[in-house]
């Protein structure tokens, strides 16, 4: 096999798009399939189009960098937004070399998408962003809760609607067989409620809201599941005010040393929204919380 037909054979083949372009015209002399597909264009359509039509307006002075690196011998690998040919954009990384092609002084340039590894790339740095912000939340929580010379049952929620969205929450403690709640967040009208208590009947019932100091959290307080069944005949009489509009519900459980002193209720109005990590970060600020409840018990 010659080298030109060995050439040709690697050209056609290549996985990533390959473009060869006119140094002097800027525009298109020959093209690869994987170049056609990714952009969208039929090889025909490709051929004499000028590049930079491929590239988006953002990227052109990156790509004018290229050319002028690569035709000195230089090396450079920008990450360029490309258009295709029905308006949307990918990422491509660009890499190539100078040459002469029938005569005319040209680029052959690869063209590889890697709108997958940037998408990666950036759902890594959002989810790194968002444990940093969550951290730091919670160290100013500990610091506030902490500094408090009384306690602050609102101050608690909203706290903790920093790090866990929800549509409205109650921070409720345990006197005589009863949940108080403290403090509510939501429409004026739920928070006007306060104070309202919630009858515990018998021991089992605190004993399954402590839940061996875990979370409960209920996707839908509507539905047969057995926690959405227990959480409804709980929360009744002036309570049901709580659930109205509710899709889902997470509970806290407030305790130190084994003791139950209270719970944090929150709910939201879209369905299963409280995630594992959600409810994490609601129990250390539920830990917070219960010391904070101690404290002002003792002074």
């Amino acid at each position: 096999m010659s080298k030109e037909r060995t050439y040709q054979s690697l050209f056609e083949t290549a996985g990533d798009g390959l473009i060869v372009h006119d140094v002097e015209t800027g525009r298109v002399v020959d093209a690869n399939p994987a170049a056609d597909a990714m952009h969208g264009y039929a090889r025909q359509a490709l051929i004499g189009m000028q590049t930079t039509a491929l590239i988006h307006p953002d990227s052109r002075p990156l790509f004018d960098e290229y050319v002028q690196v690569a035709q000195s011998g230089g090396a450079l690998q920008p990450q360029m937004v490309h258009v295709r040919r029905d308006g949307s954009s990918f990422y491509v990384e660009w890499s190539g070399a100078a040459l002469i092609y029938h005569g005319q002084r040209c680029l052959l340039s690869v063209v590889r998408d890697v709108s997958n590894r940037v998408r990666a790339e950036r759902q890594l740095q959002q989810h790194v962003a968002a444990r940093t912000r969550e951290q730091a939340a919670l160290l100013e929580i500990s610091q506030t809760l902490a500094s408090a010379l009384e306690l602050q049952p609102a101050l608690i929620l909203d706290q903790l609607r920093v790090i866990v969205e929800y549509t409205h929450a109650g921070l409720f403690a345990v006197e005589d067989s009863a949940l108080v709640a403290l403090a509510v967040r939501g429409p004026r009208q739920l928070e006007e409620t306060v104070p309202f208590r919630v009858r515990l009947d018998g021991p089992e019932t605190l004993a399954a809201l402590f839940n061996e100091h875990q979370p409960i959290r209920i996707a839908d307080v509507w539905s047969a599941d057995p926690a959405a069944q227990f959480l409804r005949a709980l929360l009744h009489d002036s309570a049901a005010v709580l659930l109205e509009g509710m899709q889902a519900w997470m509970w806290i459980p407030l305790a130190v040393q084994g003791r139950v002193m209270g719970g944090i209720g929150v709910a939201h109005a879209e369905r299963d929204i409280f995630t594992a990590h959600h409810a994490d970060l609601a129990l250390t600020v539920a830990n917070q919380a219960a010391i904070a409840l101690a404290n002002a018990e003792l002074y």
